[in-house]
């Protein structure tokens, strides 16, 4: 399934159909991590949940915060 992950197109192996998955195969680790698909917000309780399709739109941030 290939899929756009911050701007960058990426082939991702068989069984990468979650957020969650998506996360796990490409080493995101930090805690606190804002995801979209398609421009819509997922919510971190639904990172297992959330599916992913061929050609969908990820955006990964890491939440940073500091004064």
């Amino acid at each position: 399934m290939k899929v756009k992950v911050n701007g960058e197109f990426r082939e991702l192996p068989e069984g990468t159909a979650t957020v969650r998955a998506l996360l796990d195969e490409l080493r995101y680790s930090f805690p606190l991590l804002i995801v979209r698909v398609n421009g819509s917000l997922v919510e971190r309780g639904a990172y297992s949940q959330a599916p992913l399709s061929e050609g969908d739109d990820v955006d990964v941030y890491h939440l940073v915060s500091g004064g």
